[in-house]
């Protein structure tokens, strides 16, 4: 429990980081997307520290060995920084999918619901669907005062509005 009140701790003293990396990746991808003539809505966030103890305490309790390192519970987690990207248009998100592999550097996608596909347009809800991105901004693609954010992971997630 020491180990995950220090991370927290440590989180909280980095939160400024993380929120500078959601902002600047939320800050790239409006602009690719709107350069492509495609309509969203994209927000971004950091992780709230209350709900990241909630979920780092969970996961730790799901692992067979309890975690041994400030850096090992980092690297279990993705979402410290993160962007939301809610498309008018479903049929956009192959588009923004593309758009997404050529400015960012994808670590894992994730769909929801698994082997998901876009919602038919003849109902008027047809469940969540999204696709998850794990990935890091392109250094190349950052001012030489930001290239320190390329360190930082960022979970996009494209949705529907």
């Amino acid at each position: 429990m020491d180990l995950i009140n220090q991370f927290i701790e440590n989180y909280k003293k980095k939160m400024p980081f993380y929120e500078t990396a959601a902002r600047l990746a939320a800050g790239q991808l409006e602009a690719v997307l709107r350069s492509a003539g495609i309509r969203a809505i994209v927000t971004y966030r950091v992780k709230n520290p209350g709900r990241l103890k909630s979920k780092v305490l969970r996961r730790n309790g799901r692992r067979e060995q309890p975690y041994g390192s400030l850096r090992e519970i980092y690297g279990d987690l993705a979402d410290l920084a993160g962007v939301r990207v809610s498309l008018y248009f479903p049929g956009d998100r192959v588009k923004a999918d593309g758009l997404i592999g050529d400015l960012f550097e994808i670590m894992e996608t994730k769909q929801f619901p698994d082997e998901s596909r876009p919602p038919t347009y003849n109902k008027r809800f047809s469940g969540y669907w999204a696709n998850h991105y794990r990935a890091r901004m392109k250094a190349e693609n950052l001012k030489d005062n930001q290239k320190k954010y390329a360190d930082a992971r960022v979970e996009i997630q494209v949705r529907r509005c």
